[in-house]
């Protein structure tokens, strides 16, 4: 993937629009899992200063759902350095595949969603439907 500013600044606008109009209007497409899987490439490239749109994005994802600010960005970096690391050593799986680390960022974002929101099944296939539709976005994009 290309990770220049311009590359992420439209992937920003794109996913800023989807969480802001969908979600009001249509069904909820969050591309969060594609905002994730960013953010955990420019964590893991160590290049701080791109990771300015993800945050955005992120932060336009909080607001909208209700989440308190920084909160995702605070459990993306916990998945990436703590989760992910320990899950692929003791399953070993190659942490660089984006399948697995969305899985696990969805699972654990099933269990934040929990503390703010009843699990319900409506909620639960939501997340599914939205698991898939990042899936393909990634196929796409890489």
């Amino acid at each position: 993937m290309i990770y220049s500013h311009i590359y992420l600044f439209l992937l920003f606008i794109f996913t800023s629009i989807l969480n802001i109009i969908l979600t009001t209007h249509l069904y909820p497409i969050m591309a969060i899992g594609v905002i994730y899987y960013i953010f955990s490439v420019l964590l893991h490239q160590k290049e701080y200063y791109k990771l300015c749109w993800s945050i955005c994005s992120f932060l336009i994802f909080e607001i909208n759902f209700g989440f308190p600010i920084f909160s995702i960005v605070l459990l993306s970096y916990f998945i990436h350095t703590i989760v992910v690391p320990y899950l692929s050593i003791n399953l070993s799986i190659n942490k660089s595949n984006y399948l697995f680390t969305i899985l696990i960022f969805y699972i654990v974002f099933i269990i934040f969603m929990t503390l703010f929101y009843s699990l319900t099944q409506d909620l639960l296939s939501q997340l599914l439907i939205n698991y898939f539709i990042d899936i393909i976005i990634l196929m796409v994009i890489s």
